[in-house]
């Protein structure tokens, strides 16, 4: 299990840092402002389409995690509610992956926002 989590965290940092190299990059050629960031996100329908699938994911993600977090009382996955509006969905998700607990060698298949079941530890 060691591992996985190394893997989850590897490329929680690559997922985190690229976005926002080629972010930074953008606002360098065309300025810093976030409206010329929020023009280009809206440059053409794929691109519109593309944001709005990432924040309905965003959002889909904060509302599991607000309703899942207080039944479990395990409150640490919350941290991924900012990372996901913050640096983008993927983040978010990696960083749940991330702070998963492994506690008991006993599982439930668990029903979230994904389209997988994920296989959680029981209290």
């Amino acid at each position: 299990m060691a591992h996985t989590r190394t893997v989850f965290l590897v490329l929680a940092l690559v997922g985190a840092v690229g976005p926002l190299y080629f972010m930074f990059g953008h606002m360098q050629a065309n300025g810093f402002s976030l409206g010329g960031l929020f023009t280009a996100w809206g440059a053409n329908m794929a691109t519109r389409g593309l944001m709005l699938n990432m924040l309905l994911s965003s959002l889909v993600l904060t509302v599991w995690a607000l309703v899942e977090a207080p039944a479990r009382r395990d409150y640490l996955p919350l941290v991924a509610i900012p990372v996901a509006f913050m640096l983008g969905f993927p983040a978010g998700c990696r960083c749940i992956c991330i702070c998963a607990p492994a506690r008991s060698t006993k599982h439930r298949t668990v029903h979230g926002p994904f389209p997988i079941p994920i296989r959680c530890a029981l209290r």
